[in-house]
């Protein structure tokens, strides 16, 4: 119980410090800050993309995608600077500060949190953090006796019916709540295509088709965009969530969205 609070409590240090930027396309390898270990490649695992509402996943920063079928490592940190940005969410260890050309990322209680500067970006557009750690090459066959799992990050569990969840309003003004697929049952591939039906507060549903990065069966954490208004903090929203996972199962899932103070705009 202990260790799932102290998790718990990363995770939301980490969205504050992730949805304070958003991110945009990345970068070759980091410069580290004063005092850091050195600029040795690790793993990094696959470039986060962009998983917008429309379906859309444009590229990101290029790092090496999980092969097809292909099982990553897991749950061994990064301790020095990856040689690309890394995910935020993913282990690392030490006081890490690792500096790329538009990008930043600090480990902070054992877990990056890579804030993304768009330098580029048109004066008024969003930089939107990367909501989804994507792959290149999803499984392709058929998993049998595997069971999907759409839960809360870190928690290690499906979603409870009508699970209170708490959405984090970032930089760019939109509301995102933090969720994480899970395989069980067998080992994992490290790259699926996935499939995400929600529907808010009785609205019509949307679909996103994503595919996600699965580190011994389990995705770091995905952000979700709310596609409505969550601003009155003395109601709970109804939303549910539909996942199809290419070739392993499907899970769904009933959960309620606190009401929170959104901040002025304008």
């Amino acid at each position: 119980m202990l260790a799932r609070m102290k998790t718990l409590a990363r995770l939301g240090t980490l969205l504050t410090l992730l949805l304070a930027l958003g991110g945009c396309d990345a970068e070759p390898g980091p410069t580290p800050d004063a005092g850091d270990a050195g600029a040795a490649a690790s793993d990094g695992g696959p470039g986060p993309l962009d998983g917008g509402l429309d379906g859309a996943v444009p590229p990101d920063d290029g790092g090496a995608a999980a092969p097809d079928g292909a099982v990553p490592a897991c749950g061994e940190p990064d301790r020095v600077c990856p040689a690309a940005v890394p995910y935020s969410s993913a282990p690392c260890e030490g006081s890490l500060s690792c500096t790329y050309p538009t990008a930043e990322a600090q480990c902070v209680e054992g877990v990056w949190s890579a804030i993304r500067l768009c330098p580029d970006r048109p004066p008024g557009a969003p930089c939107l953090p990367p909501l989804v750690e994507s792959c290149e090459a999803p499984f392709a066959a058929t998993l049998a006796g595997a069971t999907v799992a759409l839960g809360p990050y870190g928690a290690g569990r499906a979603f409870l019916p009508d699970e209170l969840v708490t959405p984090v309003v970032g930089g760019q003004g939109s509301p995102m709540i933090s969720w994480a697929l899970r395989i069980e049952g067998v080992e994992a591939p490290g790259c699926v295509r996935s499939a995400l039906d929600f529907a808010f507060d009785g609205g019509a549903p949307v679909r996103l088709n994503q595919p996600v990065t699965l580190h011994c069966g389990a995705s770091r954490a995905t952000l979700l965009v709310v596609p409505g208004d969550v601003c009155d903090p003395m109601r709970t929203y109804p939303m549910t969530l539909h996942v199809t996972v290419e070739g392993v199962g499907e899970a769904s899932a009933t959960v309620r969205v606190q009401g929170i103070e959104c901040p002025l705009t304008g």
